[in-house]
């Protein structure tokens, strides 16, 4: 069990732990940043452009609900549900992935959102995103192997 520590008597541990702390999430962003480079020769999407896209999807709830998405380092596809206010979405919306950056690519299924044509025309009007259908849904590419 960790106790906190006492900043003012403590000042040089606590700044040791920040440190410690931030070399750790350095490393993580140099991995992931390696990861990218190595799998990935064109990246489509930013933070910000992430954050518009799922404030986009936010008044269409609860007529599309549902998200599929793929992490740069992951085989695996996992789901999230759709928010549903907007004020709720920042840079730090997702639970996994821990930010925006990790996302390959996001996919709102056909089966279940029924509003999906009308969103896609949202999104060409509101910015520029690397889309297209497949057998299963409207896809958004983060990033793509050229």
């Amino acid at each position: 069990h960790i106790l906190p520590v006492n900043r003012a008597l403590y000042p040089h541990r606590v700044r040791v732990m920040s440190d410690k702390i931030q070399a750790k999430i350095e490393k993580s962003w140099d991995r992931l940043d390696s990861v990218i480079s190595r799998k990935y020769s064109a990246s489509y999407m930013s933070n910000t452009k992430w954050v518009k896209l799922f404030k986009a999807a936010c008044p269409f709830y609860p007529e599309i609900q549902k998200m599929d998405y793929k992490l740069v380092y992951s085989d695996g596809i996992k789901s999230t549900g759709i928010e549903e206010y907007e004020e709720h979405i920042d840079d730090k919306w997702f639970i996994e992935p821990a930010i925006y950056k990790e996302i390959e690519w996001i996919e709102f299924p056909f089966e279940g959102n029924t509003k999906l044509v009308e969103f896609s025309e949202v999104l060409s009007r509101i910015g520029q995103f690397k889309m297209h259908n497949t057998s299963t849904g409207l896809r958004i590419i983060g990033y793509e192997k050229i």
